[in-house]
């Protein structure tokens, strides 16, 4: 049993108030102008991850998630609910290589967070536009590794066209792909120089009697971090 936390916390002090750029991962207390001095302490967001592994092929995940609405009270709701299944291709180069069913994180969003690592301060480009960083589906993702380096990393699912903080209403699915390429291979997941695809088939959410839209999500990153996270 493993259990950790996070949380997003703040102090904040407004010299000049006014209608600045709003913070994009929960509400935060910004007033008009006219209101200049504002200063205060903030807990917006709050997980609890609880992981139960009863063997070595098997993880649990629980995470509920705290967080601020609009009008200023703290809720409740499920962030992930998963299965992770492990060692499916024995131990060649596939051996890290994991099933996953539940409520999960989407190939792209979660693993572009950990590659800019300010979750905090900005949505990533899809995650503010149209796509949620948690849907329900099943996937199958891991590293291919040659002589301990990691050269390939992919992460292929099927989910629901509803996100997490909504209910799926449609008779359809969606198909979403990422594929990351490090051509000179890395010994740390995200670091060193890398090419990064992604792609997302699906539907806009309609019940089963109206017509769903098709929706296509592409993305193409090259980035590249230091081995000790500190630059990208």
């Amino acid at each position: 049993v493993q259990i950790g936390v996070t949380f997003y916390g703040a102090f904040s002090h407004y010299t000049d108030a006014g209608f600045g750029p709003a913070f994009q991962d929960t509400p935060t207390t910004q007033l008009t102008p006219g209101n200049s001095g504002l200063n205060v302490f903030e807990v917006n967001r709050a997980y609890i991850n609880l992981f139960y592994t009863p063997d070595e092929r098997v993880t649990l995940r629980i995470t509920p998630d705290i967080y601020r609405q609009g009008d200023g009270s703290l809720s409740f709701r499920l962030k992930y609910g998963y299965v992770d299944i492990k060692k499916i291709f024995g131990n060649g180069a596939f051996k890290k290589d994991m099933l996953t069913f539940g409520q999960t994180q989407n190939p792209l969003i979660d693993w572009e967070e950990g590659l800019s690592g300010y979750r905090f301060v900005y949505l990533v480009p899809w995650n503010y536009v149209s796509l949620s960083s948690t849907y329900s589906g099943a996937r199958i993702r891991g590293p291919i590794e040659f002589n301990g380096k990691e050269y390939l990393d992919y992460d292929l699912g099927v989910f629901n066209t509803a996100s997490f903080h909504a209910v799926e209403t449609n008779d359809k699915k969606q198909v979403m792909g990422r594929l990351t390429w490090y051509p000179f291979g890395t010994t740390a997941d995200r670091t060193g120089f890398g090419v990064t695809v992604f792609e997302d088939y699906g539907y806009n959410t309609k019940l089963p009697s109206q017509v769903s839209t098709p929706l296509n999500r592409f993305s193409l990153l090259v980035h590249y971090q230091s081995h000790d996270k500190g630059y990208g």
